[in-house]
């Protein structure tokens, strides 16, 4: 009787964490699409775990202390080492031009991108949503490229909290 109870239990975990994956958009179809961006944002290194916003905190803290907003986040990782979640990267947020002029001076890393990358965008539900996309993002690359020797010379997710997405950007050289 109490094995059954506990294996019922256990049936019900797996099942409402398989119905919370297919949520966050685990099932959904991926496609990339070449587009150019062009944007700038405010950086600063991190060097840390995947979700320890340590440093990106001080970064928000310096920005609000100068009234300065911005709904968008960019994480940029290092190609070089793993492809989503691993090792160093850079954390920073995306600013238009007239935010940006007001931060000159201050010391921190002003990154310009101007490129044509393959962008993929996801929903973003919650926080949850993040691991879930580089697990695709990640399957879709190692398929299409990385066992064809192509490479990926620069990863980039921005998190776009007015419109609840997570937008990857990926620079390919071939």
């Amino acid at each position: 009787m109490k094995k059954g109870m506990i294996f019922s239990v256990l049936i019900g975990f797996v099942l409402i964490g398989f119905v919370y994956f297919i949520y966050l958009g685990g099932f959904m179809k991926v496609e990339y699409s070449p587009q150019n961006y062009k944007f700038s944002a405010v950086s600063m290194n991190c060097s840390n775990a995947y979700f320890d916003d340590t440093c990106f905190d001080k970064l928000t803290l310096f920005l609000d202390e100068n009234n300065v907003d911005s709904h968008k986040t960019l994480t940029i990782y290092d190609s070089q080492d793993g492809l989503f979640g691993k090792g160093c990267f850079d954390k920073a947020v995306v600013l238009d031009s007239v935010e940006l002029s007001r931060l000159q001076g201050f010391g921190y890393s002003v990154l310009n991108f101007d490129k044509r990358y393959l962008v993929l965008e996801f929903p973003y539900k919650s926080r949850w949503s993040s691991l879930v996309s580089d697990y695709k993002v990640n399957r879709l690359t190692k398929e299409k490229f990385l066992e064809k020797d192509v490479l990926i010379k620069e990863n980039l997710m921005i998190y776009d909290s007015v419109n609840s997405k997570l937008i990857y950007l990926l620079e390919v050289g071939y």
